[in-house]
């Protein structure tokens, strides 16, 4: 973790070595093996862009990826269901089908961004505009506790970019600049799934707002910003050359970019009924038994970039040459999502340096 000394990180090493040795064991043991599915159908990022992740839970699970159809139950079976970076709305028939997995139990790890924007642009004219997503779920994710905030977070913590300083065409001059929209995430020190993981790389970030309330719902912050940020509102045009404008007007701190909640959840349909289109024998379940879920407003947080054609690992920054934590992350919370017996709370074991 940067900025923590020798000593520290050691000693951070030496608090996960009871988990990892019991980690190491429970996979000797597994006689089945659970399945998670990646979802489609909703623009999701490909295979390609999640290939690191993957590979990584596939030590773990069976994964698997596909479209929902119109079956209710084509979900039953799954430990849990990863949306990653989705761009077109969701049909109410895919929101029912997703809220009565959840009603039964079901996991659901949510990666939806709250702003739209063009990265082939962003890379190619150095300019993109940024609009808001609509992806017609923050009725069901306001059910649940949280909503996904249609705006930008800036943050003085933040990557570094090239940018050509010279003016002459002829003669480029790249020097490193701090680009705000590019956030270094802090990370929860009190929630098994982030405790001791290092910051968290992302671009084009919104926030997460919890609301609801006293219902019931555990929400934990598990991912914010520093404590230097502002919110941007849009739509707006972004680009790379665009620096640090005005250090007085970052005077928000720790904004929420992801969240956790665990409870029993009421359901978006409970007094709507079924859509026409689903295929079900079964009554609309009002209100879920004790089940669990992620939500991180950062779609960017999970995709892994390429090289060379060779896949870099989920969180490797190119120019800086460093490795964030986005892997270990995403790792521990489809991990936390399925973690039915509690073996993932050994990392939350603290050990006092001498």
């Amino acid at each position: 973790q940067r900025g923590l000394s020798g000593e520290e990180n050691l000693n951070n090493s030496i608090e996960n070595l009871e988990y990892r040795i019991v980690e190491a064991i429970r996979s000797l043991a597994q006689t089945t093996v659970e399945k998670v599915v990646f979802l489609e159908g909703h623009g999701e990022l490909n295979e390609h862009d999640v290939y690191d992740l993957t590979q990584l839970l596939a030590q773990y699970y069976q994964v698997d990826r596909g479209c929902l159809g119109n079956e209710a139950g084509v979900l039953d079976g799954y430990a849990a269901v990863i949306i990653a970076d989705p761009q077109l709305p969701f049909s109410e028939k895919d929101k029912f089908i997703l809220d009565q997995y959840i009603m039964q139990g079901g996991r659901v790890l949510w990666v939806v961004n709250g702003v739209k924007f063009s990265s082939d642009f962003l890379s190619s004219q150095g300019t993109t505009p940024v609009v808001a997503l609509d992806l017609d779920i923050n009725d069901m994710l306001f059910r649940y506790g949280v909503r996904i905030n249609h705006g930008l977070v800036q943050d003085l913590q933040c990557l570094p970019i090239p940018v050509d300083v010279s003016t002459n065409a002829q003669q480029p001059n790249w020097q490193p600049m701090p680009w705000t929209y590019a956030p270094l995430l802090l990370t929860s020190q009190q929630s098994p799934i982030t405790r001791n993981v290092a910051q968290l790389s992302a671009m084009m970030v919104s926030a997460v707002d919890i609301v609801g309330g006293e219902d019931g719902i555990r929400k934990e912050v598990l991912v914010a910003t520093s404590s230097a940020s502002k919110f941007t509102a849009v739509p707006a045009q972004v680009n790379l050359s665009m620096g640090v404008d005005d250090e007085q007007s970052y005077q928000y701190a720790y904004i929420p970019v992801a969240v956790s909640l665990e409870g029993e959840f009421e359901s978006l349909y409970a007094y709507l009924g079924a859509p026409e289109t689903v295929v079900s024998n079964n009554s609309v379940l009002k209100k879920s038994v004790p089940t669990r879920q992620v939500v991180v407003a950062a779609g960017s947080a999970i995709r892994n970039e390429w090289q060379h054609n060779q896949p870099l690992p989920l969180g490797y920054d190119r120019y800086t040459k460093t490795q964030f934590g986005n892997r270990d992350f995403m790792l521990n919370a489809v991990l936390y999502l399925t973690d039915d017996e509690g073996w993932l709370q050994l990392r939350q074991k603290e050990i006092t340096l001498r």
